[in-house]
């Protein structure tokens, strides 16, 4: 009898040890999530990935202490588009906040579920703080939001210490875990003016002459009288480390509230710069790597078990995924986002995506780019062919145009077909999503800071 009691003391404490295990295993992990995103920063112009300036020293920490994703692709080459892609986990074309004008814009429609609301739906707090004047309420961004703050009120465009500060006293004040916060830097967006000392860090021996097309071409990137392009990238390269001293702050603040080691910190941005690489400077003209290649460094919590599926190649689509992935959650509807991590028997699964695509509807030339393997095609929409193929294996800069060399017969048709496909399966998907392309007026103010940033052009300027 004592025997069979002992055995059944056994067994309970066994089958209760079960019970706690699987409880305690099951339950999901949510960490606390900062996302932080440099509106316009180059991959190739972080010391990080290669550059040989000193550029980002608190990044290049940062980013020693994290997992670096190389040759990470934008869906877009300018802002709105890209963070709506950001936010949805969808390709431009299925989410449809394409293109604007004069007067109004496409805005994200309130039948996109993003990842704020899915977060929010999970327990939790969450938090924009942003500098970029597109991305505003006005326009559906702060879906899913308890706190989304344009810093810096009538200035159009913010500094990285006005928007530190704001996250800072967010933070300060101790919101209720989990959360997450949403951090859009805009210094190193153009025009290049990075305060004392930082306009001075960075200065060249020999000029790059531009020609008075190029100069022309300029338009609000325009310092009068300066003809030579070396100025322009010390600038842009001054305002990176003006940016990459506040990002430190932020980072040092977790560090110091004992929030850093069990936090998931992702640091990326929506697009590139271009500096005449194809004849524009700026963004939002090309589907070129100097405008679509952005950094992607991601620091997940040290308690994480996880293993990176390196089979995929990253887009900002896979941020979303992956973030609700760590978490076992997801998006209410299939996205185009990919986990880029893997558990447990998934460990080094294959990647499903062949193709990785971004899209371009302004400027009169709407276009697509598809990247399979090391072929890179841009097809031109209202023509419905292609236009450009590059082989970046060997010719990463995109300098030799394949197609004026050979029309490469068969593999050039199919190839258009096949993106003409995507299309048409994107636009029925948002067509199932949304009955209506939703749209806004753009008031007179907010016009005006968006041509002080270069989004829309003043009456007569069609040098684009």
């Amino acid at each position: 009898m004592k025997k069979r009691v002992i055995i059944i003391f056994i067994l309970l404490i066994v089958i209760s040890s079960a019970i706690l295990y699987y409880l305690f295993t099951s339950r999901p992990f949510r960490p606390n999530i900062v996302m932080i995103l440099i509106d316009a920063l180059r991959k190739d112009h972080l010391r990080c990935y290669g550059y040989y300036r000193n550029t980002s020293p608190k990044i290049d920490e940062f980013a020693e202490d994290a997992f670096q994703f190389q040759n990470c692709i934008s869906t877009c080459s300018w802002t709105s588009p890209s963070i709506a892609s950001l936010f949805t986990s969808l390709y431009v074309s299925g989410h449809g906040l394409m293109t604007h004008s004069q007067k109004s814009t496409d805005i994200l429609g309130l039948q996109f579920a993003t990842l704020a609301e899915v977060l929010k739906k999970n327990g939790y707090t969450t938090s924009a703080f942003i500098a970029n004047r597109w991305i505003r309420e006005e326009f559906n961004y702060h879906q899913g939001f308890d706190v989304f703050e344009q810093v810096g009120g009538n200035l159009p465009r913010p500094s990285a210490a006005a928007v530190k500060e704001k996250v800072l006293a967010w933070l300060n004040n101790k919101p209720r875990e989990p959360f997450f916060t949403y951090v859009h830097f805009m210094d190193v967006h153009g025009p290049y003016y990075p305060p004392y000392p930082y306009n001075t860090f960075f200065t060249s021996e020999e000029k790059r002459e531009l020609t008075p097309q190029e100069y022309k071409k300029l338009r609000y990137l325009k310092v009068a009288g300066q003809t030579d392009l070396n100025f322009y990238i010390n600038q842009y390269d001054g305002e990176i480390r003006y940016c990459d001293y506040h990002i430190g702050k932020i980072l040092q603040y977790l560090k110091d509230a004992d929030l850093y080691d069990d936090s998931l910190i992702i640091l990326t941005s929506d697009h590139g710069e271009a500096f005449f690489e194809h004849g524009a400077c700026d963004h939002g003209f090309t589907l070129y790597n100097e405008e679509i290649r952005v950094p992607l460094i991601i620091r997940f919590p040290t308690s994480f078990d996880f293993t990176i599926n390196a089979s995929i190649k990253p887009q900002l689509i896979d941020i979303g995924v992956t973030i609700l992935d760590l978490m076992g959650a997801a998006f209410p509807y299939e996205v185009d986002g990919l986990s880029l991590i893997s558990f447990g028997k998934k460990k080094g699964v294959v990647s499903p995506r062949k193709r990785i695509y971004s899209e371009e509807y302004m400027k009169g030339f709407p276009k697509v780019s598809m990247i399979e393997r090391d072929m890179k095609y841009t097809y031109h929409i209202s023509q419905e062919r292609i236009v450009e193929i590059y082989d970046l294996a060997e010719d990463d800069a995109e300098r030799y145009n394949l197609l004026k060399m050979d029309d490469h017969g068969d593999s050039k048709g199919s190839t258009e077909k096949e993106i003409q496909a995507w299309l048409i399966r994107n636009e029925d998907f948002l067509n199932r999503i949304s009955t209506k392309r939703d749209q806004a007026e753009i008031d007179p103010h907010t016009m005006e800071q968006l041509k002080s940033l270069g989004y829309i052009q003043y009456e007569g300027d069609n040098d684009h």
